[in-house]
């Protein structure tokens, strides 16, 4: 029997951090895209990165205004053709502001009401859905992989996404969360597969990650394929570190 099945290109890329995305892999990311022309674009969350909102709300940290602006400018960079859907999912960055939205302190409950409207009226703007952060309950499924931001931050992020939320149908999970790309299988032997798409930022450009070992995995790369109603073929491309340090161009082809 021939099994006929209409395939569609996808993309995603992960914590591009508002103002630290490194330029030319945000031009990479957007030339991709313009070649390629995927049907659909995921951004898998922490577009911003709000270290002024740390702690509480504290107030320590880059300032807040070029931080969306630069976040959410990239998000319309990504929209660079009409037929392309756009799903924005929400970081543990972005979370902070549904949090402090209820704070008791009036000043930063307001603050962050306020940049809360300022993404969702950009993702209307945009005709893309933008997927509130629930954590471990967090994701959206396309064909038999689930997208989401990333729950578990350890050196075992990618083996242990994919035993964890493989099921109902799911064989590939594709997060973000530990900047560090990469791709693992589960330990089952349906053999689930886990892909992490890193960062777009550079390992030192955080002071507040900087005296973790963390950081030095930390990398560059996009997540790219075909995928039908119950099927995604997944290709992991991870810019070179040698690349990165020389400011070179990412070495992607559409």
């Amino acid at each position: 029997m021939n099994i006929t099945r209409s395939w569609k290109r996808f993309a995603t890329v992960g914590c591009s951090h508002g103002p630290y995305i490194d330029p030319l892999a945000r031009k990479a990311i957007a030339d991709f895209v313009k070649a390629y022309k995927p049907h659909r674009f995921h951004h898998l969350g922490d577009f911003t990165d709000l270290s002024a909102l740390m702690g509480n709300g504290a107030g320590q940290g880059d300032p807040l205004a070029p931080d969306i602006d630069e976040g959410l400018a990239f998000l319309e960079e990504l929209k660079s053709f009409k037929d392309l859907t756009l799903v924005i999912h929400e970081g543990n960055h972005e979370a902070r502001l549904r949090r402090l939205a209820h704070s008791k302190n009036e000043v930063i409950a307001e603050c962050a009401r306020l940049l809360l409207i300022q993404i969702e009226q950009k993702a209307l703007a945009l005709k893309a859905r933008l997927i509130e952060y629930k954590g471990i309950w967090s994701g959206d499924k396309v064909g038999n992989a689930l997208l989401t931001h990333g729950s578990i931050f350890n050196e075992s992020a990618c083996r242990d996404m994919a035993e964890m939320y493989a099921k109902d149908g799911v064989r590939v999970v594709i997060s973000a969360h530990t900047h560090a790309p990469g791709m693992a299988m589960g330990r089952r032997d349906d053999n689930p597969v886990g892909i992490n798409v890193g960062t777009l930022t550079r390992r030192a450009c955080m002071d507040y990650a900087n005296n973790r070992r963390k950081t030095f995995s930390w990398g560059q790369a996009i997540c790219f394929g075909e995928y039908c109603d119950d099927l995604l073929i997944p290709t992991l491309y991870i810019q070179p570190l040698a690349l990165i340090e020389a400011n070179q161009p990412w070495r992607i082809a559409a």
